[in-house]
């Protein structure tokens, strides 16, 4: 598997000034740890985070995944920048790092969650992140109450659905959704694919259990293309800009749809 070097990274921001902003559509951001004190380059300091939900709140409309999905089926125009804000992996580092300055700043938020991870029966989605408590149930069941939280599925055992036999593959889907619903007391129509690592023999799987899935591929979303099943995001890297008015008005996020070629994801 290829990715991007630090150094390529780099390379491509300096082309990023010239990509178009655009008011329309909608930004998804990515987010894994908020100040967990790990290497990994998802985890972003806790200062940091901070300052960007509190610049998100005045350079774009925040609003929630269901508000954006039902704005691009619309087809609806937005005099400002539309944003989602979304974390993977249910680490309890998300309630007790990421959730107070959520709250704080009133910016809604969709976690998606890894079930088996969180019932101890996989081990961590994240490289990087090893010995990074989850979330417990008990805190989940009870954020799931919360006006500024959607729960969505991770699936069970976070890994590339594109190598599950169908069977395996339509038990993980479900059950990952009935037993978060079970478990949340929430339904549960939203789903992130593993890896980010979708396929056309996928979706239709997907399609079969949930209303939306994201991928990567750092774009936009916009009406005229937009797909409820391949919902494009940002992961938002401790080594990007810490501002992210630039981020969220860009049509493309370069580095990212450069990193999902190289990957084979896109």
């Amino acid at each position: 598997m290829k990715w991007l070097s630090r150094t390529s990274r780099s390379t491509v921001r300096l082309v990023q000034p010239l990509v178009p902003h655009d008011s329309r559509g909608v930004a998804i951001l990515a987010y894994h740890l908020v100040g967990a004190g790990t290497r990994s380059p998802v985890d972003v300091p806790i200062d940091v985070f901070r300052a960007q939900m509190f610049e998100l709140r005045e350079c774009a409309h925040v609003c929630s995944l269901d508000e954006a999905v039902a704005h691009l089926q619309a087809g609806a125009d937005n005099s400002r920048p539309l944003a989602v804000v979304t974390f993977d992996d249910a680490f309890d580092n998300f309630r007790a790092r990421a959730l107070p300055v959520l709250r704080e700043c009133q910016i809604p938020c969709t976690l998606y969650v890894p079930v088996g991870f969180v019932d101890g029966t996989s081990g961590t989605p994240l490289r990087g992140a090893e010995g990074l408590p989850p979330i417990s149930w008990s805190a989940l069941r009870e954020l799931a109450s919360d006006e500024l939280l959607t729960i969505g599925s991770h699936s069970w055992r976070h890994q590339d659905l594109r190598l599950l036999p169908v069977n395996e593959l339509r038990r993980d889907l479900w059950h990952s959704r009935e037993y978060l619903e079970e478990r949340t007391g929430t339904p549960i129509h939203h789903f992130c694919y593993p890896q980010a690592k979708w396929s056309r023999a996928v979706e239709p799987h997907v399609r079969a259990v949930y209303h939306t899935a994201v991928v990567a591929g750092g774009r936009r979303n916009f009406s005229a293309r937009f797909h409820p099943l391949r919902l494009g995001r940002i992961p938002v890297r401790s080594d990007m800009p810490i501002r992210l008015t630039s981020v969220v008005r860009s049509t493309v996020w370069l580095e990212e749809w450069a990193a999902s070629h190289a990957r084979g994801l896109i």
